[in-house]
């Protein structure tokens, strides 16, 4: 656990030390001339996000773009891709920030197993780790129930948020198995009610 929080915390730091400095040093901020570099580079995105038609930024997407051509309903159907578009756009230009992000969450969890809680063998530390258990499962489906009822219509992210909660709940059981061990379970419930009631 120290070596993997140690690994992934030096990971984290680099990625977020040299996005910083592409963003500083290249003069890659967030702005508009950022914004139509990618559209530049990633003019497939504008072609596959409306399944109707190609898009073109300039014509459709571009602030102020005349639309007068289509119907009220497609000018709506039109806006609502090219948001899409650009939360994409913005996705790949933030992307090694949530690399960063979650080399950090790995690193605190691999931190606190690792080096606070401290010998498996201890009673308290088994009854620790069954309610991080816990706590997980609750947060997994809170992410199923937002995923369900607050993902974007338009981004469609709805199934893939459902892969990966369901895959770090997978993850989430089977650390929490091979961490404590089927003896020490079985052990520790029969020492004590709140466990034997969570196992």
């Amino acid at each position: 656990y120290t070596v993997i929080s140690m690994v992934t915390g030096i990971c984290a730091l680099a990625m977020l030390i040299a996005w910083l400095l592409w963003i500083a040093l290249g003069n890659n901020e967030w702005d508009t001339e950022t914004r139509k570099r990618l559209v530049q580079n990633c003019g497939e995105v504008y072609e596959h996000v409306y399944p109707h038609m190609e898009l073109d930024y300039d014509k459709h997407c571009e602030l102020g773009a005349d639309l007068s051509a289509y119907s009220s309903a497609k000018q709506g159907e039109i806006r609502s891709a090219c948001t899409t578009a650009a939360t994409v756009l913005f996705l790949v230009y933030a992307s090694p920030f949530v690399a960063v992000c979650c080399n950090v969450v790995l690193c605190l969890f691999c931190f606190l197993q690792g080096v606070v809680l401290g010998d498996i063998n201890d009673f308290n530390r088994v009854q620790k780790i069954l309610k991080q258990f816990v706590v997980m499962v609750v947060l997994c489906i809170g992410g199923v129930y937002a995923s369900v009822n607050l993902s974007s219509a338009s981004f469609k992210l709805g199934a893939t948020i459902l892969a990966f909660l369901a895959a770090a709940f997978v993850v989430f059981l089977v650390w929490a198995f091979f961490e404590v061990g089927s003896n020490t379970l079985e052990k520790a419930a029969s020492e004590s009610k709140y466990t034997h009631i969570l196992v």
